[in-house]
């Protein structure tokens, strides 16, 4: 268990990099929806899915980045179990990591290296 609970900060750091490169591309797709419709206003369909996504996109990367950090230094187990929770929202690789932590961080041997 103490070798899957040193690789989880950089599993989470690994998903909070692809998240951002996705925040990378839904700012292009809103720029590009912008530029597209310089006349007239763009379709406000369109205009609020990329919003969603955004705030999404922003939402979940920096879950991953404070679990990481809170992993990472071992502080503040508990919010580490609530980002862990929130993190399965992220599906399928949130999903996956997010399960490996609470599993990982409910561990009597893991619970002592925090105290």
């Amino acid at each position: 268990m103490k070798i899957a609970f040193r690789f989880l900060p950089y599993l989470y750091l690994v998903l909070a990099m692809l998240t951002l490169a996705s925040l990378v591309l839904v700012t292009m797709s809103m720029i590009a929806l912008f530029q597209e419709h310089v006349h007239q206003a763009p379709n406000p369909r369109e205009l609020l899915t990329l919003v969603v996504l955004l705030f999404i996109a922003i939402g979940l990367s920096s879950v991953y980045l404070l679990n990481a950090i809170f992993l990472l230094r071992k502080v503040k187990r508990k919010a580490s179990i609530i980002l862990s929770i929130m993190s399965c929202i992220g599906f399928p690789l949130g999903t996956i990591l997010g399960t490996i932590s609470l599993l990982v961080l409910t561990r009597d041997e893991i619970k002592n290296e925090y105290s």
